[in-house]
């Protein structure tokens, strides 16, 4: 597995593949098979569609080995197959209640279909709001981003229902078919955010596309990425992080557009829904801040404030999705704007910096040494001669400052019950754009330099997985 590792980062490198002597001439070599394969695999990634495929083919693999993971779940530890685990189920709480049972009173879906987590829920049922609800930490934005998945399988089973007996098709929001649906939709959007990040950095980088794809792949399976995509991918993260990268690309065409002076309107009122989402899947995806705020000096200088100043208010779709999320609040509050959280807080004056980074409690480059790889890529482009670093990686680096500083003021700063620094996802562009940097420094560089490079992704990888296997087993600590 290693062999075929480094061959194929070799190829896609630039490097020279591997080659076998024939005996035609003594000074006449011919490439191997896997090298040509490789090769010609390389050379038809410069195809965004070839490239999207790619990722397609990587989901789908990823999804199966997801169900079969549960599977094996099941029938290891004599439970129901259930994708629905930790902090999950509260992001999913929200639909059976609302959709289903026509309320926000989530007792009855904590008492019946918590199994996992029963230990936690007399503690839960304790937190009430002044309205007597129990209060779900969690905001919405998870479950508006699973209702289509939902309601298909909601959908489904009240047509198979009346047929047959089977608990399979229970209409409570709990079964196999939801859990099954609603897994794929949100495995779908994570091949969503990889194809997005991928068309942002083909318009943004000169840099070969098939290096693109190298970078998307390593940090799809070589990060903590892979373990919320394969065994928590109801925990928010995967979806979060596909409304922020979707937000940042409509920033990025609204100011293209007010630079050639096209008119925006549409791509604003997109922009408010979408950053709507993102804000309420997760309130600290505002880190992305500095991409509105260079937004907004572009179009200055562009002499766009009028025209922006006309289509602002299209932006208010933002409170589609934030003002179901008051909905909400009010509801069990009696208040627009409640903190759901309890007793739980940041402390902004005291920020754990450097424990956030390199902590054995879920610090970044510990659990995930790969993204030293991409912080020296990112060094790298930005320190290249005569170069003048781009907007986009501008603004995601004083994003990434930003969110490092949130995530270091949380209280629980390793976040719990975390594979890696989980609070980090959200930036999976940047790391992503740095892993691309670096692989395509690694073109140029020496053979030594090259060589070394390739050993420690292939390490990394290695060391990925490996971690993942003792968490699963829990040979490792979780919390």
């Amino acid at each position: 597995m290693t062999q075929s590792a480094a061959l194929v980062l070799r190829s896609w490198l630039g490097g020279e593949p591997p080659f076998e002597r024939i005996a035609v001439t003594p000074s006449v070599t011919q490439p191997s098979r896997s090298a040509s394969a490789v090769s010609s695999f390389v050379d038809r990634l410069a195809s965004t569609g070839q490239r999207l495929r790619l990722y397609g083919v990587v989901a789908f693999a990823l999804l199966l080995m997801a169900i079969g993971a549960r599977v094996v779940d099941t029938y290891q530890h004599h439970v129901e197959f259930d994708f629905l685990t930790q902090d999950g189920r509260g992001y999913y709480v929200y639909l059976p209640a609302l959709l289903i049972e026509g309320n926000l009173r989530i007792e009855k879906q904590m008492t019946e279909h918590w199994g996992r987590e029963s230990n936690m829920v007399p503690l839960l049922l304790s937190h009430r709001s002044p309205r007597g609800y129990v209060v779900d930490p969690y905001p919405v934005g998870m479950a508006l981003t699973l209702s289509p998945a939902f309601l298909l399988a909601h959908g489904i089973t009240l047509l198979v229902h009346p047929l047959t007996p089977s608990p399979l098709f229970t209409p409570d929001g709990y079964t196999v078919l939801y859990q099954l649906l609603d897994a794929v939709w949100v495995l779908a959007i994570g091949w969503g955010m990889m194809a997005l990040t991928d068309r942002l950095i083909v318009r943004h980088f000169h840099v070969p596309p098939a290096t693109i794809a190298g970078g998307i792949l390593l940090y799809w399976v070589g990060s903590n990425y892979i373990w919320y995509y394969l065994r928590e991918m109801f925990m928010v993260h995967i979806v979060s992080a596909f409304w922020v990268v979707a937000s940042v690309t409509l920033i990025l065409r609204i100011v293209a557009k007010a630079q050639a002076r096209e008119q925006y309107g549409r791509d604003m009122a997109i922009l408010g829904f979408v950053f709507g989402m993102a804000f309420i899947c997760r309130p600290t995806n505002a880190f992305i801040a500095p991409f509105f705020v260079w937004a907004i000096i572009r179009i200055h200088q562009a002499g766009g404030l009028a025209q922006f100043a006309r289509t602002a208010p299209a932006a208010l779709a933002f409170f589609i999705p934030a003002g179901i999320q008051m909905a909400i609040w009010h509801r069990i509050s009696g208040s627009l704007i409640f903190y759901s959280y309890g007793h739980e807080r940041f402390y902004f004056l005291h920020p754990a910096l450097w424990q956030t980074l390199f902590h054995i409690k879920h610090g970044v480059f510990i659990w995930t040494p790969l993204y030293v790889l991409s912080v020296i890529g990112i060094v790298w482009w930005t320190r290249r001669p005569n170069h003048q670093i781009e907007p986009a990686l501008g603004c995601f680096i004083l994003s990434g400052l930003l969110l490092w500083y949130v995530n270091s003021s949380w209280w629980c700063w390793w976040f719990a019950d975390s594979f890696g620094a989980r609070a980090w996802i959200e930036l999976a562009p940047l790391f992503i754009m740095g892993l691309v940097f670096a692989l395509n420094a690694l073109r140029t560089a020496s053979k030594a330099v090259r060589t070394t490079g390739i050993a420690f992704i292939v390490v990394c990888l290695v060391l990925n997985w490996v971690l993942l296997g003792l968490y699963q087993l829990r040979l490792i600590p979780r919390g």
